[in-house]
């Protein structure tokens, strides 16, 4: 019988969505693909959250769901990350604080306490699979990182976001569950709602106007853009700011309502929300290969 090992399959504090399952201990595609140096590592097992093995495998899953998802959309999985990278090192504890980041060398994923409660941003799939999503596109259009116009980099965030949209519905419980919370996808939902824990976490430091109510940010909104270089740098989060995590929310809601029309426009039920999200997924991989790297995007 294969290893098995625990794997939360959305966020750790999604409302509504699939229970803990025990999976088995996956491994990359084979090949000579992409792949990730995930450290510290762990043989499998069943290990408790908040806990260097917990955090590998919750990662590596992610991670590999994400790289299925990508060939599923496009064909084919990269062949290597930015400059030439065979495998991606990952730091699932990188230090104290309430972060994720992707800069070209590495993802790192880091852990805080506050009020007694420990949050551990590689736990949420969330998380790991928007950071992804950065060296995903990295990959494919290198010009796009570090370009100075808001709107570039608005849409390296938008499309970490989209990624982790993505990875979601390619579950299938995850999209039963979806529609039985909002049968037409309108109403708030756990898919939608992005990295709920490390939002809470955020919000229950920082205050109530440091993040949406009830995520880190929500698909689901009604942001229209406007241009980015007459907003502030900060504003509350129900607001737009001139900030690349902020107005990312106007082309994230974008594509959260082009799933939702193409899904409502054709009959109900998981296969078509899978199929419409396909759709969606393969629309926004054409444009961002030929979208010009400037403030047009």
């Amino acid at each position: 019988m294969a290893a098995t090992v625990t794997f939360v399959i959305n966020d750790p504090l999604a409302s509504g969505g699939p229970p803990i399952r025990s999976v088995s201990a996956g491994n990359y595609p084979p090949g000579d693909i992409a792949k990730f140096d995930i450290k510290p590592s762990a043989t499998p097992g069943k290990y408790d959250p908040l806990t260097p093995e917990f955090d590998y495998w919750q990662t590596k899953l992610a991670l590999i769901g994400g790289l299925r998802t990508w060939k599923t959309l496009t064909g084919s999985y990269l062949d290597r990350w930015w400059g030439n990278q065979s495998a991606l090192p990952v730091m699932t504890d990188a230090g104290d604080d309430l972060n994720a980041f992707y800069d070209r060398s590495s993802l790192q994923f880091f852990s805080h306490g506050f009020g007694g409660v420990t949050v551990h941003s590689a736990e949420s799939v969330d998380v790991v699979v928007h950071e992804q999503g950065h060296a995903l596109l990295d990959a494919i259009r290198s010009d796009f990182f570090d370009v100075p116009f808001i709107e570039v980099g608005a849409l390296h965030e938008a499309f970490g976001d989209c990624n982790a949209l993505l990875n979601a519905l390619e579950d299938r419980a995850t999209r039963d569950a979806v529609i039985a919370a909002s049968p037409d996808l309108s109403g708030f939902q756990f898919v939608e709602s992005l990295a709920e824990q490390l939002g809470d976490a955020i919000r229950r430091e920082y205050g109530p106007d440091s993040v949406e109510t009830g995520a880190l940010r929500h698909a689901l909104n009604t942001f229209r853009w406007v241009d980015p270089t007459g907003l502030p740098s900060w504003a509350p989060a129900d607001q737009l700011a001139g900030e690349v995590h902020s107005f990312a929310r106007v082309f994230v809601g974008a594509f959260y309502d082009t799933i939702r029309n193409i899904y409502t426009s054709g009959s109900s039920g998981q296969a078509n929300l899978r199929n419409a999200s396909r759709t969606a997924g393969k629309l926004l991989l054409a444009a961002v290969r030929t979208v010009p790297a400037n403030s047009s995007c």
